[in-house]
């Protein structure tokens, strides 16, 4: 079992436990309007984010399906087309059966993706026209007191130094990856590797300001995939990064970053 294995997914369960439970009184209830309804949008919210953190990209893809779906079902809840209330609990369900199988490291089945794109297509046209219309596509209100709190950072080390990502610049934590050399670049600029298809430079903190780059990425390296400005960059790390309640460490902006150092070829 990899070191990300042991690491980070356990955070991923942690938080999907919590949001399961709250989904299972939500769908087993009568009341699923006002609070309830905005507390089981919160749920499938967290669980869209942990689990896009981790790379449960099918996962994360249903959750996120599940969170349009009850958003909309809040800004419209008279109008419900028929069949989408039975199409959340199988949502859920399968998001359950995807969880349950990502735990004990079975490959999600073909059937079950191909269910997970499909299960809300036909209620499409609803939801977006809902959400289109609604004064908001997100409602996911303030932690209060006596309610589970939100990861505020991706923490991690780099040459010795602690840094952090604010979570809502954050794509995902990925496993080392091959870099492809990037010619004219500057020393911090380790190379390029290729996430979901696109390249993204990956840079090296601890070489920022230096003249050469005086030994290659370990194959240990971990990275840290955030976006900007439409941007994705990737961040090396020593060790598995940490995903954190608070902000510890130098804070990486980053439009500061991309506006201060140059990415591409110096």
């Amino acid at each position: 079992m990899s070191e990300l294995r042991n690491t980070l997914l356990p955070i991923f369960f942690a938080e999907a436990d919590a949001a399961f439970g709250v989904l299972r009184d939500f769908f087993a209830g009568t009341d699923c309007e006002g609070a309830r309804l905005e507390e089981a949008i919160r749920a499938v919210h967290t669980v869209k984010g942990a689990a896009a953190l981790v790379g449960l990209e099918h996962i994360s893809r249903l959750a996120a399906a599940m969170e349009e779906a009850l958003d909309a079902k809040s800004l419209d809840a008279a109008n419900c087309p028929q069949g989408l209330d039975e199409a959340l609990m199988e949502g859920f369900a399968l998001l359950q059966r995807l969880s349950a199988q990502a735990s004990s490291a079975q490959s999600h089945s073909q059937q079950d993706r191909a269910r997970s794109a499909e299960l809300f297509a036909s209620f499409s046209t609803w939801i977006r026209a809902r959400l289109l219309s609604g004064a908001t596509t997100t409602r996911i209100e303030p932690v209060g007191q006596g309610e589970r709190p939100e990861y505020r950072s991706c923490h991690f080390q780099c040459r010795g130094k602690a840094y952090h990502v604010p979570i809502e610049d954050m794509v995902e934590i990925a496993e080392p990856s091959a870099l492809t050399a990037l010619p004219l670049a500057p020393p911090h600029v380790r190379g390029l590797m290729v996430h979901r298809g696109e390249a993204v430079p990956v840079v090296d903190l601890g070489l920022l300001g230096a003249q050469e780059a005086t030994e290659p990425p370990r194959p240990s390296d971990w990275l840290v995939v955030a976006a900007a400005a439409g941007q994705r960059l990737a961040f090396l790390t020593e060790g598995v990064p940490s995903l954190d309640l608070e902000c510890r460490g130098t804070a990486v902006d980053l439009g500061q970053f991309l506006h201060r150092y140059s990415v591409g070829a110096s």
